[in-house]
């Protein structure tokens, strides 16, 4: 009998066609997994280059406008007490590992260019027209007399904005109630402050406060600002530096998130070059790094360090410390480190990804910025990627030898007779 043929693959066929398909199967797994972690990769640092980008763009946009219709001592604040228990310069942020998040911090104002109205300060701000924006409680608004007082002076009167946290004054208000806004801001009582209504009578501008710095918002490193630089809390709650766990949080200390994942934040100060008068820079350190650039290097002396703490920039200054507006630049008084002498911010950021895989090759920490020294040395490779970004901000504001009229002061160091009772005394 004739049997049929049998047809099939032996065992031996069928193992090595198992182990030639496990082999391309494998290769193939091991491209698509490495096509996707480079796209993972790409992705993040393309998060991190945007993340930088966006607060540089916000930084330049907003820190040109510092001093902007306001007297130069105003500009920034040097406060080194910002916080209760918070360094201004290379404060650790808690929750993470230390020196691992580093901030400084950075706080300006300078008056909004569109808001500028007719308007009355009695008991409340009263407005010729409704004030156009949304006015967030602790909103700082400068009150100024439109013709000067017997001593030649525009009694001037700053006032926040006092509505609950969660319920911000309508743009339609024209009566907006107001809290003095507390040193170091003057709260004049002047009768003209309560003239009539109209072009000759007092104006109201709205004044912008920003205070950066990096905040833990539910344990991730997050530069934010602080749409206020109020110290007395009547008007706002004080952050003491604790991890902040949700939007309400956020709300209740008037933060406003900027950017995620910023491990440093680093700011210098560019002053003017002690060689106009003659002088050393500020920043000599027997040469190894006279600049005029202020907390780029540990051994720098600090922003206003000399200044009484905490400082007022309205406190009269009877040595005459301060320049005046008459001062020409080449004077020595224009070579100190006080804020009123600032001409350019330098603003160091490194900002790492969300998140960092144990097989990642990548650098422990960020290098370290300006003159930060909390950063410790290598040890371990943690996963995250990171990137350094650096600008330089002219602030162009803080130049000028003309005094802001109206003026911001309501008095003088020796009365009336006083030969030094200009407009601004003390300026930029």
């Amino acid at each position: 009998m004739r049997t049929a043929r049998q047809t099939g693959f032996t065992l031996a066929e069928m193992l090595i066609g198992l182990v030639v398909t496990s082999i391309v199967m494998t290769a193939v797994a091991a491209v698509v997994i490495g096509v996707q972690q480079s796209y993972q990769t790409d992705t993040e640092v393309k998060v991190v280059t945007e993340n930088g980008r966006t607060a540089l763009t916000y930084l330049e946009k907003s820190l040109r406008l510092a001093g902007y219709g306001l007297d130069p001592r105003l500009a920034f604040e040097a406060n080194h007490q910002a916080f209760p228990g918070l360094n201004r310069d290379n404060a650790e942020v808690g929750g993470f590992d230390p020196g691992t998040v580093v901030t400084d911090d950075l706080a300006y104002r300078y008056r909004e260019p569109a808001f500028s109205r007719p308007g009355r300060l009695d008991g409340a701000v009263h407005l010729s027209t409704p004030a156009g924006v949304e006015l967030l409680r602790g909103s700082l608004l400068m009150i100024v007399c439109s013709a000067p007082d017997a001593r030649g002076l525009f009694p001037t009167s700053w006032q926040r904005v006092d509505v609950p946290f969660d319920t911000p004054l309508p743009a339609t208000a024209i009566e907006v109630p107001v809290t003095p806004a507390g040193p170091p801001l003057i709260s004049d009582v002047n009768p003209c402050l309560q003239g009539a209504i109209g072009p000759m009578g007092p104006q109201v501008f709205l004044v912008h406060e920003n205070r950066l710095r990096i905040v833990n918002i539910e344990d991730r490193p997050w530069l934010v600002r602080f749409r206020s630089l109020e110290r007395s809390g009547a008007t706002s709650v004080t952050y003491t530096g604790a991890r902040i766990d949700h939007d309400d949080d956020v709300r209740t200390f008037y933060i406003e998130p900027l950017v995620p994942d910023v491990e440093h934040f680093q700011v210098a100060f560019g002053m003017n070059p002690g060689n106009n008068a003659g002088l050393p820079n500020l920043d000599s350190v027997g040469g190894a790094n006279n600049n005029s650039i202020l907390g780029d290097h540990p051994n720098d002396p600090q922003l206003c360090e000399l200044c009484p703490q905490p400082y007022d920039p309205l406190t009269i200054d009877p040595a005459g410390s301060q320049p005046t507006y008459a001062i020409t630049y080449g004077d020595q008084l224009r070579v100190k480190n006080v804020p009123a002498n600032i001409r350019a911010v330098h603003i160091g950021l490194s900002l790492r990804t969300s998140r960092g895989p144990a097989n990642r090759q990548a650098r422990v920490v960020p290098e370290a910025l300006f003159n930060s020294t909390l950063t410790p040395p290598p040890t371990t490779r943690d996963g995250f990627i990171r990137s350094t970004f650096h600008t330089v901000i002219p602030v162009l504001n803080m130049m000028s030898r003309q005094a802001f009229i109206p003026a911001l002061r309501d008095h003088c160091p020796g009365g009336p007779a006083d030969p030094n009772c200009d407009a601004n005394y003390r300026g930029g």
